[in-house]
């Protein structure tokens, strides 16, 4: 063999063992492991009515949609398991005094130790190829359940059956669960957030899905599940297949490193990753359907302006979305979840009919709390964070999402709009909010709470009546020389607010956005600042009057970081 065909064989040797290898990559990291948590408590044995008008228990449904799901040939590749959950919860305290007098609570809580293991039990292992034995697990199960709803039992269960390597989701199926209660012995004393914590601390693509069954995904209880990570689905009907949602694997960001440039595949990922967010709220209640100062319809003027800025370059890179709401209290009218070239559905949406007709009430503080869950899925994706990495690494200034809310009024479903922003932020949500009061009625109590639920939001307030003076107010925004604080408390101590003064501190001279604090202020995140020289004063103790002092310039269109 010549050297010229020796080196062409090692060549494509050399390309096939590459190829095989990216292959088993593929399959070793991004195969699908499904877990089921099948909710075997005493409530699943209530009865309702499938569209077909069949009678049944919800245990007997919740099988159905389980055996249809694992039977779909889109699931043929995954490794598939089950996992049941029930029992009765049991105290100290529910002990009979004479079982009191010869235990304390500390033995007690070692001798229920192994019971409490069996609140979940494992039906059928997670594997691959045997679809019949989870189904005739499933259908085993017994049709007379009772006892409580341990739901963290059944999700640590499920958990410790699953892989380190690739995609990894629990599917849970239950008609809701046990509140928490002050003394921790809620869900039998095993709380499904701190769990889900847990693991997905061990596991690199780790997922919980919880799945509606004879109640609403906007069960109280399920807020709190979303607020911690985990994924709520829209009810499902009776006996119908579960739409289990994909989870995004850091390696198929990776394989296009891999195949192309280095220079180039970097690039790529950037543009698929860099998370520029913008959502577009839009109240679509009944007074949006009464006329401006010159006659116009309020809403049509602030859909209007939502497509004009949606269709400018500056927004044509960016991942737009967009909620309206407006109606019954706690529900949205539409959603459409943040994505690049989404302009086209966004426009079809507040062109349609049932998205953008104004009717009923205000339910902005259930808005935001939905926006915000919105933004927090968008910030755990393994292309989110992947970039921020990268950004740390190449110093670049993080992206900060941005919320542009179009009123005319206020809440009126009883909610706190205020409240609702102030404590995403806390659990660290960041983003910045631009409040548009399109022909507010300036009589009204609310009206001055629109300015502070801009300012909580780091963002800005404008106000008009008409729509020349809407356009005006834009251009005047868009001329202002601006900058972000990014205040950041990495401290063990508790900061109970701080304040922004321009220049120095002196007699007179008012705080930085300080209307907005009753009782001070101590949020950490993004906050738009009129460029310049300041003194940020930060106070650790309520009652001290020796804050420490930083002094910090704000420069046009560039972040400031303030570290604690």
């Amino acid at each position: 063999m010549s050297i010229k065909r020796r080196n062409s064989f090692l060549v494509f040797t050399g390309i096939v063992l590459f190829t095989a290898l990216l292959i088993f990559l593929w399959f070793t990291f991004t195969s699908q492991n499904l877990m089921f948590v099948f909710d075997n408590s005493g409530s699943m044995t209530r009865e309702d009515k499938s569209p077909e008008g069949q009678i049944h228990t919800l245990q007997f449904f919740a099988k159905q949609s389980i055996e249809k799901t694992v039977r779909d040939p889109k699931f043929s590749l995954a490794k598939i398991g089950l996992v049941k959950f029930g029992g009765q919860c049991k105290s100290y305290e529910s002990l009979p005094p004479e079982k009191r007098k010869i235990t304390t609570p500390t033995d007690y809580e070692k001798e229920l130790f192994n019971e409490r293991q069996q609140f979940a039990e494992l039906v059928s292992p997670l594997n691959q190829g045997n679809r019949e034995q989870l189904i005739r697990g499933l259908k085993n199960i017994s049709e007379d359940p009772d006892g409580a709803t341990p739901l963290g039992f059944g999700i640590r269960k499920a958990a410790e059956e699953l892989p380190v390597r690739g995609n990894s989701q629990i599917i849970v199926v239950t008609d809701g669960g046990d509140p928490e209660k002050e003394d921790g012995t809620g869900n039998c004393g095993e709380k499904p957030c701190a769990v889900f914590k847990e693991f997905q601390s061990k596991i690199p693509n780790f997922a919980v899905t919880i799945v509606p069954h004879g109640t609403s995904e906007n069960n109280p209880l399920f807020y709190d599940y979303k607020k911690c990570g985990m994924g709520v689905l829209p009810s499902i009907p009776f006996g119908s297949p579960i739409p289990i949602p994909k989870i995004p694997n850091p390696f198929e960001y990776l394989l296009p490193l891999l195949l192309v440039p280095p220079f180039i595949g970097l690039r790529w990922v950037m543009a698929k990753g860099i998370q520029e967010i913008v959502i577009f709220m839009l109240d679509v209640s009944g007074s949006m359907g009464e006329n401006d100062k010159n006659g116009k319809i309020k809403v049509e003027i602030a859909r209007k302006k939502i497509m004009n800025l949606i269709e400018i370059r500056e927004y044509r890179d960016k991942k737009i979305g967009l909620v309206t709401f407006g109606g019954e209290c706690n529900t949205l009218r539409c959603k459409t979840v943040p994505d690049y070239k989404n302009q086209t559905r966004v426009i079809k949406q507040l062109n349609s009919f049932n998205c953008s007709t104004p009717n009923g009430s205000t339910p902005l503080a259930y808005a935001i709390r939905e926006v915000t869950q919105i933004l927090s899925q968008q910030n755990l994706t393994p292309a989110a964070k992947a970039v921020r990495q990268l950004n740390k690494f190449n110093k670049k200034p993080r992206v900060i999402p941005i919320i542009i809310l179009f009123t005319d009024g206020f809440e009126t479903c009883n909610g706190d709009p205020v409240k609702e922003v102030r404590e995403a932020k806390e659990s660290g949500i960041d983003f910045i909010t631009y409040i548009i009061g399109y022909s507010v009625n300036t009589n009204e109590r609310e009206f001055q709470q629109l300015p502070v639920l801009a300012r909580v939001g780091g963002g800005r307030y404008i106000s008009a009546d008409t729509e020349e003076e809407l356009e005006n107010k834009f251009n005047e925004l868009n001329s202002q020389e601006e900058g972000i604080l990014n205040l950041k408390n990495h401290s063990n101590s508790k900061v109970e607010r701080w304040e922004l003064y321009k220049g120095i501190k002196q007699a007179g001279n008012i705080p930085y956005n300080s209307r907005d604090r009753k009782r001070g202020d101590n949020l950490w995140g993004s906050y738009l600042v009129d460029v310049g020289d300041y003194e940020l004063h930060i106070f650790l103790n309520e009652n001290t009057d020796s804050p420490l002092v930083r002094r910090i310039i704000i420069r046009k269109d560039q972040q400031t970081d303030v570290v604690i």
